[in-house]
């Protein structure tokens, strides 16, 4: 932050401008700035953010010095002229440049705090402080039930409501709180209270299937990248690592086509390959002719 503003913004700190626009406290640290998505918050809301950063940036990219009044209330009717929001007084304007810039021009920190009013409290020490710590206890090999945890949850809170003189904190039915717990990742849950193993067999399940009976009856495709660097012939500079796509027949493991190329796994890989399948090999005979025995694998392609 520049020295001028720093100076226009902390100079008389008993006199307040007056303006429409609420003038909003800066946050003590970025862990301050809502965790929510945007798009999760009402319309109004949304709005206001976009009015704030359409201003913003229009600001920072035609402003030549500090952010204060002089410098600010002359670019400020210009680009109402064409955002089609209604213009902030310059203040406020400066307030919502020191709040974006100190985060790291995070779009979050330009969500009003108004809506923050009444019970809410978005610091460590509220309701989901709580949460955590019960959920700590139960992501544990003893595997706690949901009822013994939310006990515990209930106790803590109660605990901390004796020491607060002011309002106290609400804390979650048992429903509320069961819903909570169900929304956490399962498979995180399952490594937790199961361990990596049985939460891989959990995860990676594999319905059974028939095996092939004949030849052909399936074919799988496979992708991997070979390990060697091919260098051009004539200007001796590395061409790349090349990919191998493979048509495996799965019931005689025979190779049925294949495509050799630089590009990644794609559809194109896979359209080569299935092509070189369907295709006769008796080229390779001719242009190979140290090979002994021929390629009769052929891909028939029904429509």
């Amino acid at each position: 932050m520049t020295k001028d503003i720093t100076t226009e913004l902390f100079q008389d700190e008993m006199t307040v401008a007056s303006s429409s626009e609420p003038v909003e406290a800066l946050p003590s640290s970025t862990d301050d700035f809502f965790e929510r998505d945007l798009a999760s918050y009402p319309d109004e809301i949304q709005i206001e953010v976009r009015r704030r950063i359409e201003y913003l940036q229009w600001i920072e990219k035609h402003l030549v010095g500090g952010w204060t009044q002089k410098n600010l209330d002359p670019l400020i009717e210009k680009a109402a002229r064409e955002i089609d929001f209604p213009p902030p007084k310059w203040r406020a304007l400066a307030k919502w440049w020191s709040v974006y810039s100190s985060s790291g021009k995070m779009l979050a920190s330009l969500v009003p705090k108004l809506h923050r009013k009444g019970n809410r409290n978005l610091k460590k020490t509220n309701e989901l402080s709580f949460f955590d710590r019960a959920i700590e206890r139960y992501l544990v090999p003893e595997r706690p039930s949901i009822a013994a945890i939310y006990q515990y949850y209930s106790d803590l809170i109660q605990l901390e409501n004796q020491k607060l003189v002011g309002d106290k904190i609400q804390a979650l039915s048992y429903k509320g709180f069961y819903n909570r717990i169900k929304k956490l990742p399962a498979y995180e849950v399952a490594v937790a209270r199961h361990g990596k193993y049985l939460a891989d067999i959990e995860f990676n399940k594999i319905d059974a299937h028939l095996p092939p009976s004949r030849v052909l009856e399936k074919v799988e495709i496979d992708h991997s990248p070979l390990d060697l660097i091919l260098l051009d012939d004539e200007l001796d500079i590395p061409l790349g690592r090349p990919y191998l796509t493979l048509l495996i027949d799965q019931y005689s493991k025979s190779i049925v086509g294949f495509h050799l190329g630089f590009k990644e796994p794609s559809y194109y890989s896979v359209m080569k390959a299935i092509l070189n399948a369907i295709k006769p090999k008796e080229y390779i005979s001719k242009r190979f002719t140290s090979v002994e025995h021929g390629w009769y694998c052929k891909v028939r392609w029904n429509r």
